[in-house]
C-alpha cells in the first residue's frame, strides 16, 4: 500500500523545545560519519538594549571577547542555516533534493518565526580569536517580542 500525500495544514508545534529537538537532530544527523562534534542550541537570554552585556554576563565565552552584533535579514540567516544544516557533515554525503531543503529551510524559519515572534536577528560578528570558538561557529541573537534568544551552530574536533 503506497502512502498517500497529507492535503492539508502542515503538522507544526511551535515550542522552544521542538526547535531544540530540530536543531539536535540536524547536529546528530551531521556529526554521523565525522570526526567532528556537531552542536546546534537556541538558549533563552533576556532582553535589554545592551545586549552585547547581557551575553558577556550570561555566557563566560564570550567575557572576554570583543564583538558586534550585525543586523542581517531574513534572506541571509535562512542562507546560512542552510549552510550548517545541509552543506556539513554527513548530510552532504545524503544529498538531500534542493527543492526539499529550501521547503524544510522555509518551514523551519516560520516555526521559529511563530514560536519566537522575530522582529530581528542578528549575527555575533567580529568575534577576537582569543578564545577557542571550535573549527568553525556562528552565533546568532534573536529577538523576539518579549525575549531574546542565543542560536549556535558549533562543530569542533
Amino acid at each position: 500500500m503506497k502512502r498517500q500525500p497529507y492535503i492539508g495544514e502542515p503538522y507544526e508545534i511551535s515550542t522552544i523545545d521542538y526547535l531544540k529537538g530540530i536543531l539536535h537532530t540536524y547536529a546528530d544527523l551531521n556529526e554521523q560519519s565525522s570526526d567532528l562534534s556537531y552542536d546546534f542550541d537556541l538558549i533563552t537570554i533576556g532582553a535589554s538594549k545592551d545586549m552585547i552585556s547581557v551575553i558577556k554576563n550570561q555566557f563566560i565565552e564570550f567575557r572576554e571577547e570583543s564583538f558586534q552584533l550585525k543586523l542581517i535579514q531574513e534572506e541571509t540567516f535562512i542562507s546560512e542555516i542552510k549552510s550548517w544544516l545541509y552543506q556539513n557533515g554527513n548530510m552532504t554525503v545524503l544529498k538531500v533534493a534542493q527543492t526539499k531543503q529550501d521547503e524544510e529551510l522555509n518551514h523551519l524559519y516560520k516555526l521559529f518565526n511563530k514560536a519566537l515572534t522575530l522582529s530581528e536577528i542578528y549575527k555575533i560578528s567580529e568575534l577576537s580569536d582569543s578564545y577557542y570558538f571550535g573549527v568553525s561557529s556562528d552565533y546568532y541573537i534573536l529577538k523576539g517580542d518579549n525575549k531574546c534568544y542565543l542560536l549556535y551552530f558549533l562543530y569542533t574536533d
